[in-house]
């Protein structure tokens, strides 16, 4: 038996000033075709046609069900009526409300079955985040966080409101719960169309039950719902209005569920559902005998073409008349065009929200006990090797070399590492999220990487201090300062180097291949293993791109001024200079430090860091593009 909606304890309709009028829409794909550009074994790129002249409808107030196995375009067919793919692969008609269109970015909510959404957050933050980047700007503070909590109430959320989302290392949300939240992202703007990918996968019976009836509850307020579904229960099947069967990007079957079985039937090919057994297992086993025939001797493709030029099947929907075109005509440039835009966050606010969102997201992470003992240890062990050094006698510079170029690298390497994973978590959220419209790059870019500048910075230069103290550096505050200065351009010119490694090559195992060499090779060039003039030819010019070079000279210059060295009196002259004591501009020039000056060295690092974010961001958004394709 169908379900029915069930009673909700709050409405959508107790937000009504703060969320978009809802608008009915119809959906109708006429021999629809899309065909993305690959690359085949060989590396060569050609289209591979994934759906295969699709014609169905999808109308008002219905759930309707695009089910398959695995590959049959379920998922692509979405995401095409969504327009989040390259529309120059797309062929055929889409038509929304009579009209050759794309579905408005606010007309449309789309559900994927990885709903990604960030561990750290509640329920109610998650849906909050998504109200301040997606509603209207006319939108108070407190209209927001009315429409959020009708919005749970309505999802049967409210007992979770302040928990937890969770994730695979963090308990949270049960998974029907985590269904309907990601639901609940979506009805921020009130979407006249909802698709849903997956919505029960993985959920026992009774969350998909309770998921379907949600889905129905929406339907029975004139939304046009599609769910992508691979093999539902016999109650989840039932609760379809309108199902569309596929196989390999071709339609098998467009009408209601319970005329699939007959149309099978009745194509004399001896099928027949056995008693007792689930209407959508069976339809897989057909499917899958049918598959193993070959595309060229397949029969449900044609059996469907057959009958569909013999019948029209008309979904039945009392209120689905034309004059639902009519009364969408108006509305629809809210969506298509700048108007829609307007209605968005503003650039600004994006990025307010968005650093706010990133500091939440890492709720017990920042500045962790277990961080605070790493960098300790790590001072401590720095600490014991060079506790103390003397600074009357030249025995000691080398050690001094030593210790500067070792902070430098030791940190920096680390915070490299650390941060060529930075994007690659986070990657396909942002795409999917921009793909809705939520918010620019731009602003994401900068949330992203002002809130990681911060936790990045603070547990090096905290190392970097006791270090300074512990082993006997100059011991002015000016000198400190400076030190520290460096010590922390350097860190932040690491930090971009991660950041435009993490977003040039998205594969992160790739990145981590390259960023040992790309490391390895900076520090080499940096002048302390090897001094600039004995470098090759060819490569020393390479010096002058890495970090290394300028935060060493930097440091040298700063601790070496100004300072004179008695000889050893144990024989163990450094040999710098041409007697005795060695002056400090003496071991600087030794080292072929002596063309730079503190200050060129600071400012060589300061821009160094902003040309590498800019290069992040522009490899971002140009890999962005294409993934997003």
């Amino acid at each position: 038996p169908t379900m029915r909606p069930s009673a909700s304890t709050a409405s959508l309709e107790d937000a009504a000033t703060a969320l978009a009028p809802l608008r009915r829409v119809r959906v109708d794909l006429v021999d629809l075709r899309y065909a993305p550009i690959v690359r085949d074994a060989k590396g060569n790129r050609a289209p591979k046609r994934v759906i295969h002249g699709c014609t169905t409808s999808f109308l008002p107030g219905t759930v309707s069900a695009l089910m398959g196995p695995s590959g049959s375009g379920k998922t692509s067919l979405l995401t095409v009526i969504a327009g989040f793919v390259d529309q120059s692969h797309v062929s055929g008609n889409l038509l929304v409300n009579g009209e050759r269109t794309q579905v408005g970015k606010r007309l449309v909510g789309i559900v994927f079955q990885d709903d990604m959404m960030l561990p750290a957050l509640t329920a109610f933050e998650t849906v909050k985040f998504a109200a301040d980047l997606r509603m209207p700007r006319r939108c108070s503070d407190a209209e927001r966080t009315e429409a959020c909590d009708a919005i749970l109430n309505e999802l049967g959320l409210a007992h979770v409101r302040d928990q937890l989302v969770g994730g695979a290392a963090r308990r949270g949300v049960s998974g029907g719960e985590r269904k309907r939240l990601a639901v609940g992202v979506e009805l921020v703007t009130r979407p006249a169309l909802l698709l849903m990918d997956e919505p029960t996968s993985g959920l026992d019976a009774a969350a998909a039950l309770s998921l379907m009836r949600t889905l129905r509850t929406l339907a029975s307020r004139g939304q046009t719902v599609v769910a992508a579904i691979h093999q539902p229960r016999t109650t989840v099947f039932d609760s379809f209005d309108h199902l569309v069967l596929m196989s390999k990007g071709h339609a098998l079957f467009d009408g209601a569920p319970d005329g699939c079985v007959g149309h099978l039937e009745s194509l004399g090919l001896g099928l027949t559902l056995p008693p007792r057994t689930n209407p959508a297992d069976w339809l897989m086993d057909v499917i899958a005998a049918d598959e193993s025939l070959g595309e060229d001797t397949r029969k449900l493709p044609e059996g469907w073409k057959n009958a569909k030029e013999k019948r029209v099947f008309v979904v039945e929907d009392s209120d689905a008349s034309g004059t639902d075109a009519a009364a969408g005509k108006g509305d629809d440039d809210d969506d298509g065009s700048a108007r829609s835009e307007r209605e968005g966050a503003s650039v600004w606010r994006q990025l307010r929200v968005l650093t706010v969102r990133e500091d939440k997201s890492r709720r017990g992470q920042n500045l962790t006990a277990i961080n605070a003992a790493q960098m300790l240890v790590m001072a401590i062990l720095t600490a014991m090797f060079w506790w103390q050094m003397p600074d009357d006698t030249d025995a000691f510079v080398m050690e001094r070399f030593s210790i500067l170029f070792f902070c430098i690298i030791a940190q920096s390497n680390a915070v490299v590492f650390a941060c060529v994973n930075t994007f690659a978590k986070e990657r396909q959220l942002m795409i999917r999220e921009n793909a809705k419209g939520m918010y620019h790059p731009l602003p994401f870019f900068v949330a992203k990487t002002a809130s990681d500048t911060v936790n990045t910075l603070v547990m090096p230069c905290l190392y970097a201090t006791v270090t300074y103290w512990c082993v006997g550096l100059k011991r002015t505050a000016e000198a400190y300062f400076v030190f520290i200065t460096a010590f922390a351009l350097c860190i932040l010119v690491a930090q971009s180097l991660g950041l435009a490694l993490s977003c040039a090559i998205p594969d992160v195992q790739v990145s981590l291949i390259v960023a040992p060499m790309v490391i390895l090779m900076l520090m080499i060039l940096g002048g302390f293993y090897v001094t600039f003039s004995n470098m090759p030819v060819f490569i020393r010019w390479l010096s002058w791109c890495s970090q290394a070079r300028f935060g060493f000279t930097a440091m040298v210059v700063n601790e070496f001024s100004g300072r004179t060295f008695q000889c050893d009196p144990n024989g163990n002259h450094a040999g710098y200079g041409t007697g005795c004591p060695v002056r400090g501009e003496d071991v600087i020039t030794a080292l072929e430090m002596d063309d730079l000056s503190v200050g060129q060295c600071l400012l060589a690092l300061a821009l160094m860091q902003v040309g590498l974010r800019i290069a992040a961001y522009v490899a971002m958004v140009v890999n962005f593009t294409r993934l997003k394709q």
